[in-house]
Order: structure tokens, then sequence, then C-alpha cells
């Protein structure tokens, strides 16, 4: 088996189609960072002067003012006519209530000074989490991703209802520009731009053995020669198929974090990232039942966080299992179909099954990397349970399962390869 893995490394070592597919992902990853660039520095042009100046006195140990400044000279222009205002504010609601309970959304906009987020339609637990990750910033001294943005989850499309004259800064205040390398990495999760790398590979390799149960094939006559029986080719094709997206997307992303590095560097990985645990509600200074409520949304779930670099560990070890799974998908699709051109097109549709919408009852939503990894899907099935184990563990199973499928169902008539 190991020569015959060799084989087919060398294979695709020496072909064009496997530079092409990585060259294809890495222009990918380049022009949708490049994108989001474009767009922070276009919101933040045009909404500098009302906007940024006093996020930027929240943040100030956090971020490199010269740098931003430099970034975006309207900020600097703003931040000087507005600084004394800004100042002001803070200090007097500073000395209103403990500093971990701040109402932070005058810093956000004038337009919503002295209001309560809660009053904007933030009910599913932003707001909590925004104080999180803004205080775990300033204790860390990690750089802010620019514009600190409101921590939305999945519930926050669904549950915000603000009035109507501030509807239209919403999307402003929850939209995050991920700015440097390994923020970007974790967008493609987040987003599942991941998995459209994995679409792309399949469409050019997700052939499985189709070829060699088609009649003329060239490699049917290698096969004849060396006697090589049905299992042994269909756990080399499965350890192929696996092979070929890690390193394709491993070498995509490498080059990526390298041209990150040099455009605006990597940022930090202990950057927060929100996750889903069970833990004692949350408590308010307040006397607001609507506030405890808004912040207790998931109970007996809250929203905590943890550091980028776990987050990118657990999402890693998914993306692994669902390269698995998705190389037993080819095989047993080959084995169906038996048409190398059918097969890949199959091959690349079936990825788009994981982006439909989030249910209990959809096996799929359960190889969504973002919300496994995170366990936003225990709100979904209604438990209190940290499901990111079960179905790390499942993908796997069900991956060795149809490997298994396809081994036990051999062809009719073994065309050049021995039963």
């Amino acid at each position: 088996m190991g020569q015959m893995f060799l084989l087919e490394w060398l294979q695709h070592k020496h072909s064009t189609i496997l530079f092409t597919v990585i060259g294809l992902l890495l222009v990918g990853a380049i022009g949708y960072y490049e994108y989001s660039l474009y767009q922070q520095t276009q919101v933040a042009d045009e909404t500098a002067a009302e906007w940024y100046p006093g996020m930027l006195a929240l943040v100030k140990k956090t971020r490199d003012k010269k740098a931003l400044y430099k970034k975006f000279p309207d900020v600097l222009l703003a931040v000087k006519e507005q600084h004394a205002l800004a100042t002001h504010n803070a200090a007097a609601e500073q000395k209103a209530v403990t500093p971990s309970f701040v109402d932070f959304t005058h810093y956000f906009s004038p337009i919503i000074r002295g209001q309560h987020a809660e009053q904007l339609g933030f009910v599913a637990g932003e707001v909590q989490a925004t104080r999180h990750e803004l205080m775990y910033l300033q204790k860390n001294h990690i750089t802010a991703m620019f514009p600190i943005a409101f921590l939305a989850n999945p519930k926050t499309a669904e549950s915000v209802n603000p009035p109507l004259a501030l509807a239209p800064i919403i999307p402003i205040m929850t939209t995050s520009y991920y700015e440097n390398g390994w923020y970007q990495v974790w967008d493609w999760f987040r987003t599942g731009g991941i998995i459209f790398g994995l679409i792309t590979i399949n469409l050019a390799f997700g052939t499985g053995v189709a070829e060699e149960l088609q009649n003329g094939a060239q490699r049917l006559r290698f096969l004849r020669l060396h006697q090589v029986n049905w299992w042994r080719l269909v756990t080399t094709r499965w350890l192929s198929l696996i092979a070929i997206p890690i390193v394709s997307l491993v070498a995509a992303t490498g080059l990526f974090l390298g041209y990150s590095l040099m455009r605006t560097g990597l940022g930090d990985l202990r950057y927060p990232v929100q996750h889903w645990i069970t833990g004692p509600p949350w408590d308010t200074l307040f006397n607001d039942v609507r506030l405890r409520e808004a912040m207790n949304y998931f109970a007996p779930l809250r929203i905590e966080l943890m550091p980028l670099s776990q987050y990118l560990l657990l999402a890693g070890a998914l993306l692994l299992a669902i390269i698995c799974l998705n190389a037993a998908i080819i095989l047993l699709v080959s084995r169906i179909v038996k048409q190398p051109l059918v097969t890949q097109v199959l091959s690349a549709l079936w990825p788009f099954l994981i982006f439909l919408p989030i249910n209990a009852h959809n096996p799929f939503s359960y190889l969504n990397i973002d919300t496994s990894a995170t366990n936003y899907i225990a709100t979904v099935v209604d438990t209190t349970q940290t499901l990111y184990w079960p179905i790390l563990g499942s993908i796997f199973l069900a991956a060795l399962l149809i490997l298994g499928v396809v081994i036990l169902w051999r062809p009719a008539v073994a065309k050049g390869v021995r039963k």
C-alpha cells in the first residue's frame, strides 16, 4: 500500500493541476483579504467624524495610534475635534457605575450616546459579550480589530429589533474587518470560506475510483501487472484524497500568512473568540429585568471567551475530520456513478449542504465548523453539554463506515482489479 500511495502522490506532485489549485486558493484568499481591507478603509473614511473618536478613547491601550492615524488620516482630525467631549463623557460615566458595567454605547456614536444597547434591540447576549471582550483586550494589551463591533451571534439577526431611526447603523455596529493574517483564517472558518476551498479541490481531484471502473483507463494496466486488489485500491485512494486537500490548504494558507505578514501583520493568537459553555447566570448592578434577560439569553449556557489559538486548533481538527469524510463520500459517489466527470461535479456539490440553515435535525448542521467549534450548536440542540468531541468523533466514524461500505461493495466484474 505504501508504494501505491507513493505512486499516487508522485503523480499529483508533478501535475500542474495541484499547483494550479494552490494558486487559485491563494488568489482567492488574497482577494478576499484585500476586499476586506478596502471596506474597512471606506467605512473609516465615511464615518470617522462621528463614530471612531470615542471608540479610540475606549481602546487607547490596545491600539497603535500612530499606525492607525497614518492609515486613516481623517480619524486624526476627528479625534482632535472631539477628544475633550469623549474624555468628559467617559469620566462622568466612570463615576456613575462600576467600571465592569460601564455603558460603553456612547463610545460608538453620538446618535446613541446615553442609551443602553438593549434599547437598540440587542437582546441575545451581545452587550455582555462585547463588554467582556473589551475588558479582555485591555487587560491583555491586545490590539483590537478596527473598528470594534458588537459581538453578534447567529441569533442576532432574528432577535435584534431596533427603533426605525437607528436601524441603518446596526449593520455598521456588528461588522468586523479581519485585518490580519490569523484573523482572516478565523474568518474563513467563521463564514465557511474554507469549505469553498474544499469544493475547489474536489472539482480538480474528486474522481475517486471512477476511472478504474471504466474501460480503457491507463491505470488498469498497472493494476493488472501488480495484482492490486479492490480494498487496497480503495484505501490508497482514500488516503490520497485526504493528503491532497491537506497539502493544498496548508500550502495556500502558509503562502497567504506570509503575504499578510508583510501587508498588515499576523495578529495576536490570544484574540478573544466567543463560545458557549454552561455557567452561572450573569448579574447586573442595574435594577433592570430586561437587561438581565438579555445578558442571560442563552441560559443555562452563557457566552464566554477563548483565545484564537484554541479556536483554530478545534476548527482545524474538525476540518481534518470533514476532509476524511469528504474523501469517503467521493469514493462512494464514484462507486455508484462510475463516471469521472459526474463524480467530480457531485463531489463539488455535496459540501454546499453544510450551508443549509442550522437545524438540530439536519445532520449537515453539525459539519458547520464555526458553530461546532464554538459550541453554539448546543443552543440549537437545546442541551447544556459540550458537543464538540461527540461531533468530531461522529464525523470520523461516519468516514470509516462509508469507506467500509465502498470496500465491501466490490465490482461485480473487477475490470482490471483482482478482488
